[in-house]
């Protein structure tokens, strides 16, 4: 089980903040990315620019995630 933590417009999208995906460990952020996008496909055209974290840390594409991390996913963001 991982624990998906979505903010800003992905949240709206999504309609929850929170997710808990029942995927098999270990796997790629961008594989978690999918994982929601089969479930909420409005999220595809945010797949070019969303930021990912995974345990409070920006992390690429290709970062492995475990059992029990978190992984949270956010548009990138301006202003001042």
């Amino acid at each position: 089980m991982i624990r998906v933590e979505l903010f800003a417009s992905l949240k709206e999208v999504a309609g929850e903040s929170v997710i808990e995906l029942p995927i098999s460990t270990p796997v790629t952020v961008e594989e978690v990315y999918i994982s929601l996008m089969a479930e909420f496909p409005k999220l595809e055209r945010y797949r070019t620019i969303v930021l990912a974290a995974v345990n409070e840390e920006y992390v690429s594409w290709d970062t492995q995630v475990g059992s029990g991390d978190a992984v949270a996913f956010f548009p990138p963001v301006s202003g001042g």
